[in-house]
């Protein structure tokens, strides 16, 4: 890539990243790991909002999970025996089992609001 296109992309992802950060309520946190590939892969940057209220989880959706051992990304399913009290947590990397996990075991949960992925093309 020749320097004048370099900066244009990284004037892009400066403008893109400065738009959201202008949001009060969102967080830039950086993804660690390939559990949520290909729409999340390692090093992608994702906006998140914390959720407050466990009753308003919108099943399917991609939150950041904070729990005693883990701060994880992954995509919350509803646990149909159960709905109450647990839920799922899937990762769209087909290689990583689903965790049935009890909703007081989250300490904290994000909804991922963008996912910004910036990786060189090959020419």
């Amino acid at each position: 890539m020749n320097p004048s296109i370099n900066m244009i992309v990284s004037n892009l992802e400066t403008r893109a990243m400065q738009s959201v950060a202008s949001r009060s309520d969102l967080q830039v946190v950086r993804a660690n790991g390939d559990s949520m590939a290909p729409g999340i892969n390692d090093g992608d940057r994702v906006t998140i909002r914390r959720v407050t209220d466990m009753e308003e989880i919108l099943y399917g959706q991609i939150y950041l999970v904070v729990t005693n051992n883990y701060t994880m990304l992954k995509r919350v399913k509803r646990y149909a025996q159960d709905e109450a009290n647990y839920v799922i947590l899937h990762s769209d990397n087909p290689n990583y089992d689903d965790m049935k996990t009890h909703k007081s075991k989250i300490l904290a949960l994000y909804l991922v609001e963008h996912v910004f992925s910036f990786r060189t093309l090959a020419q």
